[in-house]
């Protein structure tokens, strides 16, 4: 996490300098009350043993730095909520920058502090400061204890003062951690609860290939003896299309979860999109035929030349086409066309089915469980979009999506 940046002034040697520093974003965990009621014991007691009107813990903003919590005593200036435009050269602006303690016994004898010191005209001239980060050390603010009277500080006390900075920082740390398990586990949930609506997914589209799998084993163990030879191989073809759709379903899935889990970079080479959807539209051949589609091809030119995972445009248009068989009416038509335009390959798969509303379109890419996602499994357009989208982007390329209901659905990707 990269911080916002605040500039301070570091006063030193008679002169002053500028800094920038980083510190926390929006995404910093809040301080809770009671945590800053605690503080507010801790800077009090710090007051009392040391002897102190004023014993602070400042925090820093982008342009200021704010009194978080003060010491309750009458004699002290500041109060909570109090802020302090910076680039003044406040003695809190250089114990950021330079990241240390700080002592200034007397500003009024100090040349470096004596001049345009804000703190001077409120009567506090002794200053003892530490620094206050984040665990991984971005600005959070500083300890300070300030004396209307010249103040050595002794040993004691700068001891003490530390180990009150050990105590903050340690709180500020726990806070980190209390923010990063709460994040983690509410991740786990909505992965657990993603990972129980995928399997559901995966489930209806593997199950309902292997169910027709089943049924026509049973068919041709039932009624081998009255069916003749060409119904058995008609069987037979379907039968194997059935597997080897499950089969290449699993092998997606797989290669899904590896890309995933393993963040594989996609192995592009130079490939033909005409020759890879020609040998995806033989492979549904059987499919074709059963519903009895007409399919339209539409190439600019024998080879339109992209740069790809092999396998994984074979996963994306394997998923697209059988979208289209699958949504198509018997007897209809689909359309799949390949061409260069403005420098970019596009690839196209249409088909004329029933085609989808807004609120389905909409919902075409999300998980399952999401609030886009169709509701009814049955009706889901199955894992293989899902797939099919994810590909799409580890490869960088775009996907257009167009439908109308009565009139069907084209897939539009451009590499």
């Amino acid at each position: 996490m990269v911080g916002e940046n605040a500039e301070v002034t570091i006063r030193e040697g008679g002169g002053k300098s500028r800094k920038q520093v980083i510190i926390g974003d929006q995404s910093r965990p809040a301080i809770p009350e009671d945590l800053l009621e605690s503080w507010q014991s801790l800077v009090d007691v710090a007051a009392r043993i040391v002897q102190v009107p004023s014993a602070l813990i400042m925090r820093l903003h982008e342009s200021e730095i704010e009194v978080l919590v003060g010491s309750r005593d009458l004699a002290s200036p500041y109060k909570p909520g109090d802020r302090e435009v910076l680039n003044h050269g406040l003695y809190c602006e250089t114990v950021i920058g330079k990241q240390r303690e700080m002592l200034v016994p007397d500003a009024t004898k100090d040349p470096t502090w004596s001049q345009g010191n804000p703190d001077i005209p409120l009567g506090m001239i002794s200053y003892l400061g530490l620094p206050l980060n984040w665990p991984d050390k971005e600005v959070f603010g500083t300890i300070c204890l300030l004396d209307k009277k010249e103040n050595h500080y002794s040993p004691l006390y700068k001891e003490f003062l530390h180990s009150v900075r050990q105590h903050i920082e340690e709180d500020l740390r726990r806070l980190v951690l209390e923010q990063e398990v709460m994040r983690a586990n509410r991740e786990l949930v909505r992965l657990n609860e993603q990972k129980t609506r995928f399997l559901s997914v995966i489930s209806h589209d593997i199950r309902g290939g292997l169910g027709t799998v089943d049924q026509t084993l049973k068919l041709l163990h039932k009624e081998f003896d009255r069916l003749d030879k060409d119904r058995v191989k008609s069987l037979l073809a379907s039968l194997s299309q059935n597997a080897e759709s499950a089969y290449l379903t699993l092998v997606d899935l797989l290669q899904w979860s590896r890309s995933d889990m393993l963040g594989l970079e996609p192995d592009k080479t130079t490939l033909n999109a005409v020759s890879v959807i020609r040998h995806i539209l033989d492979f549904f051949r059987q499919g074709i035929a059963q519903k009895q589609l007409r399919v339209e091809t539409a190439f600019a030119s024998g080879t339109v030349e992209l740069q790809s995972d092999e396998n994984m445009l074979k996963a994306i248009l394997r998923n697209l086409i059988s979208n289209a068989i699958k949504h198509s009416r018997p007897g209809g038509r689909i359309l799949v066309g390949a061409r260069r335009q403005e420098g970019k390959a596009v690839i196209v798969v249409r088909d004329y089915g029933p085609g989808m509303d807004p609120d389905a379109l909409k919902g075409l890419f999300a998980e399952p469980g999401s609030d886009d996602a169709k509701k009814d499994i049955e009706d889901h357009a199955g894992i293989g979009l899902l797939i099919a989208k994810d590909f799409l982007d580890i490869l960088g390329a775009q996907v257009e999506v167009e439908s109308e209901v009565g009139e069907g659905t084209a897939f539009r990707i451009i590499f």
